[in-house]
């Protein structure tokens, strides 16, 4: 594994380099995807900044209570050395979620949610997709011992497995926005329903290859729950608008 980034004359803690990368990259296809939208990209931007500062807060906050807690309450300093790694993606799911709504909120803009849910799901994937290979690198995320072929110092490497899987979900993804924009322009948030089905049986079936630390639950890691959570709440909209041609806002 690549923990840093040696420069020559200093060194970056790899994960720490992607994150930043990944932020830039974020906001750049944001830029993108609002001129193919037609939406007002400045704003994208703005809303964008809210959605990183959710991600961030929110996946450190998850890793802090769920995954190590008692290590931090020994050493609260190093709540803030996120440079140091500690992300959970759905804490951060969560919380930049909700700070998009409040943002909407108290801008007024609540009438296009579901405009940006289009606009920003192909960049939540690959987001993800990328950032599960800067997890391969920091060595995070581990899978469980095995003998196969393509095991990575005799460990599934679950990190590629998510990012495969993800890079799958991307393609879908823009290849179905490609040839049905008439859906898209009745039911915009339609592709995140997509996106959160797919990605929840990825991450779903994953989770069984991972030995890492996720957080106490009953049966199932922290993470599976969410997945199935996820799955179920793309199961219920998919439901509702199951006839073909005919879905409608709610």
């Amino acid at each position: 594994m690549f923990p840093t980034i040696d420069f020559g004359f200093f060194q970056i803690p790899t994960f720490f380099f992607v994150v930043s990368f990944l932020m830039g990259l974020a906001f750049f296809l944001t830029t993108v995807r609002s001129r193919k939208l037609h939406v007002d990209e400045n704003f994208s931007l703005d809303l964008s900044f809210s959605l990183v500062l959710g991600a961030i807060l929110g996946a450190r906050l998850a890793h802090v209570l769920f995954e190590n807690l008692d290590y931090y309450l020994q050493n609260p300093i190093k709540v803030i050395y996120f440079w140091e790694g500690g992300f959970v993606f759905f804490g951060g799911f969560i919380l930049s979620f909700g700070s998009g709504l409040l943002f909407l909120k108290i801008k007024g803009k609540m009438v296009y949610l579901k405009l940006y849910m289009q606009l920003y799901t192909p960049i939540l994937s690959l987001v993800y997709a990328l950032g599960r290979i800067g997890c391969f690198f920091e060595g995070c995320c581990y899978g469980k011992f095995c003998q196969l072929t393509w095991a990575v110092n005799g460990r599934h490497p679950t990190q590629l497995y998510s990012s495969i899987w993800e890079f799958g979900v991307l393609i879908l993804l823009l290849t179905y926005e490609a040839r049905c924009s008439q859906i898209f322009k009745r039911n915009p948030e339609r592709l995140f329903y997509i996106w959160m089905l797919l990605h929840s049986i990825g991450r779903g079936v994953t989770e069984f290859f991972r030995d890492d630390f996720r957080g106490n639950a009953p049966i199932f890691s922290l993470s599976t729950w969410m997945s199935v959570v996820l799955f179920l709440v793309a199961a219920i909209y998919f439901y509702r608008n199951r006839k073909t041609g005919n879905f409608t806002r709610s």
